[in-house]
């Protein structure tokens, strides 16, 4: 049916605070397996340059090293500078993200 992201997922990637609190209230689970070339929802809101929502993800337990999609997926800390969000990977840099973190094939650092 074309549907690439939870609810939550989807509430991180364009924004809805609000949403994502609610869903999370509600018993979501925070690190979702990601679609094909999807993200978690930590991982979408930190592409999107989102702080208060990837702050409220990592304190409910969001993991910040979460291996990215199969396809065009990337980390949290990836995404982030992809779009040069400096203050979210400032903000995953402070709930130690791997910068060191080994990922796709061949492997490479982030």
């Amino acid at each position: 049916m074309g549907i690439l992201r939870t609810p939550l997922q989807r509430a991180a990637e364009i924004g809805c605070f609000d949403i994502v609190q609610y869903l999370i209230q509600r018993g979501a689970i925070v690190d979702t397996n990601p679609g094909y070339s999807g993200g978690t929802a930590l991982q979408l809101a930190s592409m999107n340059g989102f702080c208060g929502i990837t702050t409220f993800l990592l304190e409910r337990g969001a993991d910040p090293n979460y291996p990215p999609a199969k396809g065009d997926g990337r980390t949290a800390f990836e995404a982030a500078a992809e779009w040069s969000h400096i203050d979210t990977m400032s903000l995953l840099m402070q709930w130690n993200v791997g910068l060191d973190l080994e990922v796709g094939g061949p492997p490479k650092s982030q």
